[in-house]
């Protein structure tokens, strides 16, 4: 499964996320968190990793959380 989230780089605290980053994400069309491992970063794209799913997030609301921080 991969996700894209575009732009949103940033935790509200201000935290950027880093290749190796577990992150969970607010998806602003469905409503729903998803959550897995920054596998790669590129011009503002992470790229991301978890089991279950696979969606392209284009317009995530917003970066819930950057796990260990």
């Amino acid at each position: 499964m991969n996700v894209l989230l575009v732009s949103y780089m940033q935790d509200k605290k201000g935290n950027k996320i880093q290749i190796g980053d577990r992150v969970k994400v607010l998806w602003a069309v469905d409503k729903r968190e998803y959550e897995g491992k920054v596998i790669n970063i590129k011009e503002n794209i992470a790229l991301l990793s978890a089991k279950d799913f696979f969606v392209y997030v284009h317009r995530p609301e917003r970066l819930l959380k950057i796990a260990g921080q």
